[in-house]
């Protein structure tokens, strides 16, 4: 008789391999710069977001985006600490005049 197949599946075939060397590490405080946090290969993206501002709130809103005043990096809080970004530009259309849709 022939023998049965096992239904143990080889966990090595279920692992996902990352290469987590280059990638950055979130940062858990809020005060540590974006030269310190390492940098990963970079992928250059080009992004255009919209953030409005609703003055009209009885309580100011946690901030969860920040612009350094070099206007070349951006920290944004989300649930597991602090991400820096380092950008060629960041710019605001209050400041350029810009037209908003």
């Amino acid at each position: 008789m022939a023998p049965t197949p096992s239904l143990k599946v080889n966990q090595a075939h279920l692992r996902l391999h990352y290469n987590d060397a280059n990638k950055p590490n979130p940062s858990l405080n809020p005060n540590t710069s974006a030269k310190e946090t390492p940098h990963p290969q970079q992928h250059p993206v080009e992004v255009i977001a919209r953030i409005r501002d609703y003055p009209d709130w009885k309580e100011k809103p946690t901030l969860v985006l920040n612009v350094n005043s070099n206007n070349h990096s951006i920290r944004v809080r989300a649930d597991f600490g602090y991400q820096d970004f380092s950008l060629d530009r960041v710019s605001f259309s209050e400041d350029q005049d810009l037209n908003l849709l």
